[in-house]
């Protein structure tokens, strides 16, 4: 991690962006910003790193060249010390595999995803419920109800709830309809 040195002013600017969460498998969520496959990103101008590295560097120290800080919790934006270990890339990939992140019964996950079995509800890491992304969907209004609150409300991170409000994430749920809340 190019020669990051920890300081009380970075761990502070750190620990801005978390959320514990204890009814969420008692994950850390990164609240900051967060990459296209869900992992939080900590801005160190001009440089970027990975949250959860960020998070293994400040309680157990350097990472060495060339070896993962990999999830147990398989919650990317998660950044608990605890639910991190480090694995060079074998292990990082037995441990996907072992997970049914490579595969599930013989298919690769694009597959599934691709026909709609691996979505919503049936996503095997999946925080919201149908009933959540409703209520979201409901209530959300810009500079008002935002994001945040709906990210502190359920546990998630920011990215999870915009992905939802833009309709990249869960688009199979239709939103309840104000005047009859049927939907």
């Amino acid at each position: 991690m190019k020669d990051l040195i920890v300081t009380d002013d970075l761990r502070e600017r750190f620990f801005e962006n978390v959320l514990i969460v204890p009814y969420d498998k008692g994950c850390w969520v990164w609240t900051g910003p967060i990459n296209e496959h869900g992992y939080g990103v900590f801005n160190v101008s001009p440089d970027k790193y990975y949250a959860h590295r960020v998070s293994w560097l400040i309680h157990n120290g350097p990472i060495p060249k060339g070896v993962f800080a990999c999830h147990k919790c398989d919650n990317p934006p998660c950044i608990r010390p605890d639910h991190l270990f480090l694995g060079g890339y074998a292990e990082n990939a037995a441990d996907a595999s072992s997970k049914g992140r490579f595969k599930r019964n013989g298919e690769t996950l694009n597959r599934l995803r691709a026909e709609g079995k691996c979505m919503g509800e049936a996503h095997y890491n999946r925080v919201l419920t149908e009933e959540n992304v409703r209520e979201i969907l409901r209530d959300y209004v810009p500079r008002k109800v935002t994001c945040a609150h709906f990210a502190k409300k359920f546990g998630v991170c920011y990215q999870s709830i915009h992905e939802v409000i833009t309709r990249k994430t869960w688009k199979h749920v239709a939103p309840l309809n104000e005047a009859t809340h049927q939907p």
